[in-house]
């Protein structure tokens, strides 16, 4: 099982391998998931934002 420090850092290996604009996250969705890596939310949280 993939504890949450190893899914931060697959989810920030994610965002720097799509900074391309034709799959880039949205402004948005970048600053949720960088909260995300932060530890100030968890992925539950992002999951419920993204889907408002």
């Amino acid at each position: 099982m993939i504890n949450e420090e190893a899914r931060r850092r697959a989810v920030q290996a994610c965002l720097s391998l799509t900074k391309g604009p034709a799959i880039a996250a949205s402004c948005y969705e970048r600053r949720l998931l960088v909260q995300y890596i932060r530890g100030e939310l968890t992925i539950d949280q992002v999951c419920r934002l993204l889907d408002k």
